[in-house]
Parts: structure tokens; C-alpha cells; sequence
């Protein structure tokens, strides 16, 4: 079985003609077409997201195994008791990612605060923003959801830690016609829904 140590993009589809190796050649091919592919297709996107790479990968009888880069922070947490409902949602620095309008795409930013606007009148309902810079372990304890409205795939450190530390977690890993589309309905529901557990267990 081939192992895939990194991952660039493009998905299975892609793995079809740069069959997975562990060799620096196989890195530099996948850069260079998943280029090629940008430069056709302008906007192109992934085919598929991480959560249903490996059925791809089966459907094109590639036998390889998809290795997601580790938690930064691995080890669980103690949770700290705390008086109000805190949503984590993170926004990185833009370093070397194409500036901050791209990142707030990404990582679909405008869902983020219009979450904070319609949840304003919640007075038990907080948001906590990090770029990522904060040792996550010291924010984690006081943390009840984690969310992720974002525009592009890939799976999260975050939400590996999420589950590491029995954090309820939503981020967007559905397509919708060849896209990800975050919808303002679903997370603000997804908070909603733990926010009412939450009451119940305080």
C-alpha cells in the first residue's frame, strides 16, 4: 500500500496520472500539475473532500492511504467550568496564504459575524477568535463548540483536537455542484443545538 504523506490537491482525480509515491519527484509532479490545472481552469477546485477521498481513491483502484498531518496539540485537556457558552471559530494570520481577503474567504469569515450579530441578543453566548498564535491548550478547557463555514476543503487540525477533547465541531465538507457551498442556517442551527445541551447540563 502506498502511503500519501502529503497532500496538494486535485484529489483522486488527480492521483490517476501521478500514482502516490513516497519520492520527492512524485511532490514536484503533483505541484506541477495541480499548476497546470489552475492555469486551465482558473478557479478549478477540488474534486471531493477529505472526508470521502478515500471512496475516490477505491473507485479509481488506487490502493493508498491518506495520513493527515498530526493535532499540534495532542494531549486532552482539562476542562475548566466557566459561566457562558463559548464558540470557537479561527481566523489565521494571512502569512504567505494570499492575504487577509482570501483568508476570510477561506475560512469563511462574513458567516462567522453574521453569527455574532444574530447570537448578540444571546447574553450566555460568546465567540472566541484565534488566529492560531494562542496555545490552544489554554483556550480549549473553556471551549463548548468549534466552528468552520469554510469555502474550501481540507481536514482540519482543529477539529482533529475537537474530537480529541469531546468538542462538538461542524465545518463545511459537503459539495454543491462541484463546490462547497457553508450555509448561515446550518451553523447557526448547529450552536442553537448545543446551546440548548449546554443549559440542560448547567
Amino acid at each position: 500500500m502506498k502511503l500519501i504523506c502529503w497532500w496538494l490537491g486535485t484529489d483522486a482525480l488527480t492521483l490517476v496520472n501521478n500514482p502516490p509515491s513516497s519520492s520527492k519527484l512524485w511532490h514536484i509532479k503533483l505541484f506541477l500539475y495541480r499548476i497546470k490545472w489552475k492555469l486551465l481552469r482558473g478557479r478549478f477546485e477540488h474534486w471531493s473532500v477529505h472526508k470521502n477521498l478515500n471512496v475516490y481513491l477505491e473507485l479509481f483502484n488506487i490502493n493508498a492511504k491518506l495520513v493527515v498531518d498530526p493535532p499540534m496539540y495532542p494531549d486532552k485537556v482539562e476542562k475548566k467550568r466557566h459561566e457562558k457558552f463559548n464558540v470557537l471559530y479561527y481566523r489565521p494570520k494571512p502569512v504567505n496564504l494570499g492575504g487577509q481577503k482570501y483568508i476570510d474567504w477561506y475560512y469563511g469569515y462574513e458567516i462567522f459575524t453574521d453569527l455574532k450579530d444574530y447570537f448578540k441578543y444571546f447574553p450566555l453566548i460568546t465567540f472566541i477568535e484565534t488566529d492560531g498564535t494562542t496555545d490552544m491548550r489554554t483556550i480549549y478547557p473553556y471551549v463548548d463548540c468549534y466552528i468552520r463555514p469554510n469555502n474550501w476543503d481540507g481536514m482540519p487540525r482543529m477539529v482533529l483536537e475537537c474530537q480529541l477533547n469531546d468538542i462538538p465541531y461542524m465545518w463545511c465538507d459537503k459539495m454543491n455542484e462541484g463546490h462547497l457551498d457553508p450555509k448561515f442556517e446550518d451553523f447557526k442551527n448547529f450552536i442553537l443545538s448545543e446551546y440548548e445541551s449546554w443549559k440542560m447540563r448547567n
